[in-house]
């Protein structure tokens, strides 16, 4: 069989796969990764952690422990994030993540759960700050947090923190990444 032609879009590998030890059963599609494991979406998101399993028949990725995501995607914002009990299917670009924290552009970000989309990304119970501290002085938390193209920010049922005081409230909000707060 010929090599893909890596220059056609219809022809390139939805994911690639790379790990310290490979497991793959060709009759039912299910792997097995441990070790060292990059798995990588060619439009821009890479996963890594010690052990994944899933299988590439259905495109569908399982990692039970932590997990290291990064997302680099044309017009978005860059996104980094450490959580816990990751599933991912790569060819619809769909997932979620449970428990993490991580950064979306400036912003430090933490959230219950997070799901992933092809042009966009939800946390469920999160934070926001521009403060890299563990406990910062000010931050902003919402019940959900919308990560969109074109640097967009849209947060529900906010809440305004300094230290632990709320000292404000905000049904909504919606402001462009590099804006600054008022």
């Amino acid at each position: 069989m010929p090599h893909p032609d890596l220059t056609k879009p219809d022809e390139r590998a939805p994911a690639v796969f790379e790990g310290d030890d490979l497991v793959y059963h060709t009759e039912t599609g299910e792997f097995v990764a441990s070790g060292k494991v990059d798995i990588l979406q060619l439009d821009g998101r890479r996963f890594q952690t010690n052990k994944a399993t899933g299988n590439v028949n259905d495109k569908l990725v399982n990692i039970e422990g932590r997990a290291h995501m990064l997302q680099v995607i044309d017009g978005q914002p860059r996104v980094t994030l450490d959580g816990f009990r990751t599933v991912y299917n790569y060819g619809t670009s769909r997932g979620t993540m449970g428990t993490a924290k991580g950064k979306a552009g400036e912003y430090y970000i933490t959230g219950k759960r997070f799901e992933f989309y092809p042009d966009h990304i939800v946390a469920f119970d999160a934070t926001q700050t521009k403060c890299g501290a563990s406990r910062p002085d000010y931050r902003v938390s919402a019940q959900k947090m919308e990560i969109w193209p074109d640097q967009v920010i849209k947060m529900y049922k906010i809440k305004f923190w300094i230290k632990d005081i709320i000292v404000g409230t905000k049904d909504y909000d919606e402001k462009k990444f590099g804006e600054t707060d008022q």
